[in-house]
């Protein structure tokens, strides 16, 4: 017998939200996963078919980081992450998503406009985006 998580499960995947909801979720968990001064410096940018690209501010961080390619993997394997690619460029500045010690006391946590694009796309009915939308939060939530 199915369960409704793996009723939802096969819905992402058949959307294609599968990996934004894991890089949603990579980019929520980064700072547990990292420590300073490497955050500063790295933002995870993608993930596509198992490859996260990660966009590093400087040749030095960049250089280091390919250096711990292999530790990278290891640690973000849990994302399926399977590859990891670096590119240069500016790390954005954005609001910090909410702390994962944070969670449990604070609202549903809000989906980011990206990923509620994407399920706008491919969800045409109202009612089920809405429920999709809920579903994944209190997953997220849940997770912290």
């Amino acid at each position: 017998m199915k369960t409704l998580r793996s009723d939802l499960e096969d819905l992402l995947k058949e959307l294609g939200l599968t990996e934004e909801l894991r890089l949603y979720r990579l980019r929520r968990e980064f700072k547990c996963l990292f420590k300073e001064p490497l955050l500063s410096h790295v933002y995870p940018a993608a993930l596509k078919k198992g490859v996260l690209t990660l966009t590093v501010d400087s040749n030095e961080w960049l250089f280091q980081l390919k250096l711990q390619e292999e530790k990278l993997k290891k640690r973000l394997s849990h994302y399926n992450v399977r590859a990891v690619r670096f590119r240069l460029g500016k790390i954005p500045r954005t609001k910090k998503p909410p702390s994962s010690e944070n969670l449990k006391e604070s609202p549903l946590p809000s989906l980011p406009e990206e990923l509620k694009q994407s399920i706008s796309e491919k969800v045409k009915d109202p009612e089920l985006r809405q429920i999709l939308e809920s579903t994944i939060k209190k997953s997220l939530k849940r997770r912290g």
